[in-house]
């Protein structure tokens, strides 16, 4: 449609009448807000941010969670204040030099609960452009939720071998430790420490710690179903 990733808030929010402190705030993508740093209020430690609509938003940096159609005296610190809608998943990576070796690219889906949401997954060898005829991988990950359950629906759209992950990490935020969490029903195990579910690779397994809950699931080329009881 011609339109930037980046837009501001007035693009996007067209049946609000904003405030003055969302002027300079803009959305990534459909799910990530951005509060540039500054201005900032007369205390020099704080700026108003605008979170708009009426879901749920979620400070990324702590996530607390917040009201939508109100503004918010927010912390600057040393970060730039980013909040994700309810309902947002999104795809991460750590920073990696690239050296023209093989390299595993472990991918992160980040998950802010509240609403229903989904996410296309693309995996390629991310050098050619080999992927625009078909040699890639496509999952869609969806999460839902009812009283006392959360799901990922993982579906598998399109397999290519040589450039699928052994798995992917499911990082869940503001939520309570459940009382079991399993795959396809069959129960995955609990471990001790993120270490544990991240540089292990014994199976698929899960954690928490301070209400953001850590799953690990192999495969992501295959369609599958992740259950959390609470």
């Amino acid at each position: 449609q011609g339109l930037p990733v980046w837009q501001p808030l007035a693009l996007v929010y067209t049946h609000e009448t904003l405030p003055a402190s969302a002027a300079d705030e803009f959305m990534v993508g459909d799910n990530l807000l951005v509060a540039p740093l500054g201005p900032v209020s007369a205390s020099g430690t704080t700026r108003k941010v605008y979170l708009p609509g009426n879901a749920s938003w979620f400070d990324v940096r702590t996530d607390e969670e917040l009201a939508g159609g109100r503004e918010y005296d927010v912390s600057e610190g040393n970060e730039v204040p980013v909040f994700a809608r309810a309902g947002a998943m999104v795809p991460t990576q750590d920073p990696l030099t690239y050296d023209g070796k093989d390299v595993f690219w472990a991918t992160t889906v980040q998950i802010w609960p509240g609403a229903p949401g989904e996410v296309e997954l693309s995996w390629d060898d991310g050098v050619s452009q080999n992927a625009q005829g078909g040699e890639r991988t496509l999952t869609q990950a969806a999460y839902l939720f009812s009283d006392r359950t959360m799901e990922l629906d993982l579906t598998s759209l399109q397999a290519w071998a040589p450039v699928t992950p052994g798995f992917v990490l499911y990082r869940l935020h503001n939520v309570y430790r459940p009382q079991q969490v399993s795959i396809d029903n069959a129960p995955i195990p609990l471990f001790g420490d993120s270490w544990g579910v991240t540089d292990t690779d014994r199976s698929a397994s899960w954690y928490e710690h301070n209400n953001t809950l850590l799953i690990k699931v192999f495969r992501p080329d295959k369609t599958q179903t992740v259950q959390m009881v609470f």
